[in-house]
């Protein structure tokens, strides 16, 4: 079962419509898990997609009725234990599942390593999943490098391929495809291949420096490795462990941020903001941690501690970003519009400036797209720290 939305309303499918999950090879190792809403609260679940009934975790008062087992994870901040129990598929809503498959590797591939879209039978490459908005509608960048791309697109030959900007909602499904490797001592993650090098990451915090190799002249500079880090790197240095493609609904747009084109591709954008202060004369391009890098972008560490976050970054003057545009969502609840400040893409959440809004509330998504100035729009945090390490 997938969660999907068109550029202007949500769609919640029926039990009956699932993704279509890839085969890989025997021996390969299934992961099926997401997110539910079950009497009004947003749950864990797993198990097959093809499955009558899903494991959902959850306090055990929302389980009662259900036969709640103990669960062995607790809730990392007020300690209150967790249950698990069996829940009819048809007593949940809201439904997305994320299907990830693994398995041995030997070699890294250019096709085992990147962003796809499924569209139909055919899975074509995606550079981000944010995306700009055209006339109202969400929009995607797709790539192909077939002798004949999908039909039903308006493509643009290039010097690689085939180009189309196509509406999101003509992607069925996202497919984020992985080497995971050992390069010099350390375990990284293959997230794009280029010839003969890649684009390698760590995302896990590091605490000793035998854990990484600080000093490789591969490595992009960071200002602190324990938000994890990235480097450029020759393919014959990587001795591949596993291949894994995982497969998911794609989420709603989400906005409020500001969208330039950078060379041919739309882009999110901004000047970069350090201590309070704007840059004016610095910008970064930014794409999600899950997302294909450009060649030219590494990791950067947004949060440290337990859960650190990230997020792909490269750093360009401000004349080279060109038609910058604010973009913003609403959702529209009861008859009236609310702004969206953020969507969760793991748990499918929606959020506006306070609160959470429910999905059971949401009648609509709306997009909307104005010419604004960079040091008007939103600005990219980052550490002055971070841009001494750059030497920016």
């Amino acid at each position: 079962m997938i969660l999907t939305s068109t550029g202007h309303s949500p769609t919640w499918p029926s039990p009956e419509r699932r993704i279509e999950f890839r085969v890989m090879s025997r021996g390969e190792r299934v992961d099926v898990r997401g997110w539910a809403t079950f009497r009004g609260e947003r749950v864990t679940v797993a198990g097959p997609p093809d499955a009558g009934s899903l494991s959902v975790v959850a306090v055990p008062e929302l389980l009662e009725g259900f036969d709640p087992k103990p669960n062995d994870s607790t809730y990392g901040y007020w300690r209150e234990p967790w249950a698990v129990a069996e829940v009819p598929v048809e007593a949940l809503s809201h439904l997305v599942l994320t299907d990830t498959r693994s398995r041995a590797a030997s070699a890294v591939a250019a096709d085992e390593v990147g962003l796809f879209g499924v569209i139909g039978p055919a899975a074509v490459r995606l550079g981000d999943t944010v995306g700009f908005v055209v006339d109202g509608e969400p929009r995607l960048r797709v790539e192909c490098d077939e002798v004949e791309p999908p039909v039903g697109f308006a493509w643009t030959r290039t010097a690689s391929g085939w180009r189309a900007d196509v509406p999101r909602s003509a992607i069925a499904a996202v497919e984020r495809r992985y080497i995971f490797a050992s390069w010099r001592g350390a375990k990284v993650r293959v997230v794009r291949v280029d010839g003969d090098t890649a684009i390698v990451y760590s995302e896990r915090i590091v605490y000793t420096d035998a854990s990484a190799p600080f000093e490789a002249a591969e490595m992009d500079a960071t200002d602190d490795v324990r938000a994890g880090w990235s480097a450029t790197v020759s393919l014959g240095d990587l001795e591949p462990a596993w291949a894994t493609r995982s497969t998911s609904p794609l989420v709603p747009a989400h906005f409020p941020l500001a969208v330039g084109r950078v060379g041919e591709r739309p882009e999110q954008v901004g000047l970069l903001e350090a201590d309070g202060g704007l840059h004016s004369d610095l910008a970064a391009v930014v794409r999600l941690p899950d997302d294909l890098p450009d060649p030219l972008m590494s990791l950067y560490g947004l949060h440290f501690g337990s859960r650190p976050q990230w997020e792909w970054r490269r750093y360009v003057l401000p004349v080279e970003i060109e038609a910058p545009e604010l973009v913003t969502s609403e959702v529209c609840v009861d008859g009236v519009w609310q702004p969206v400040n953020r969507i969760d893409a793991d748990s499918w959440r929606v959020f506006g400036p306070e609160d959470e809004i429910g999905l059971d509330a949401i009648e609509a998504y709306r997009y909307t797209t104005s010419t604004v100035d960079l040091e008007a729009a939103p600005g990219v945090r980052i550490r002055n720290a971070s841009l001494e390490a750059r030497e920016l």
